[in-house]
């Protein structure tokens, strides 16, 4: 009986990485979190299923805002853990080649709260922004 390893989240290092997963084109969903943090210890679990889940169609990114600096101040987080998502739906690509935008597939803030959030919710935004669940 072999076992796969599964895939978790990515553990960023630094604001430059954040920007070369959101210019990819796949939904990406941002742990904002700290380490000594009890309610980010608790969405732990629960951030790495879901980078396991949807590990070939969106980057799910774990952010320590005490160790990656401008980290908190860039994206403006105030409380951890904060989650923001980056996707685009098919409205909002559709409205944008109704205005006549070139780049109607650019990757927006599509999501952002703070707090213990479930993962059903989480699962629902990446599907809603292009995220497909692979096959376990």
């Amino acid at each position: 009986m072999a076992f796969r390893k599964r895939t978790k989240a990515i553990n960023v290092k630094n604001i430059e990485q954040i920007d070369e997963f959101t210019a990819d084109g796949k939904p990406v969903l941002i742990d904002f979190m700290q380490s000594s943090s009890p309610p980010c210890r608790a969405m732990d679990g629960t951030i790495d299923e879901l980078a396991h889940e949807f590990r070939e169609s969106a980057h799910v990114l774990k952010v320590n805002v005490g160790k990656v600096p401008g980290a908190a101040q860039h994206y403006k987080i105030k409380g951890t853990p904060t989650f923001v998502l980056f996707g685009t739906s098919e409205r909002s690509q559709r409205k944008a080649k109704q205005r006549g935008e070139e780049d109607a597939k650019k990757i927006t803030q599509r999501f952002r709260t703070t707090g213990i959030v479930k993962k059903e919710q989480l699962r629902r935004l990446l599907t809603t922004n292009g995220a497909e669940a692979a096959d376990s």
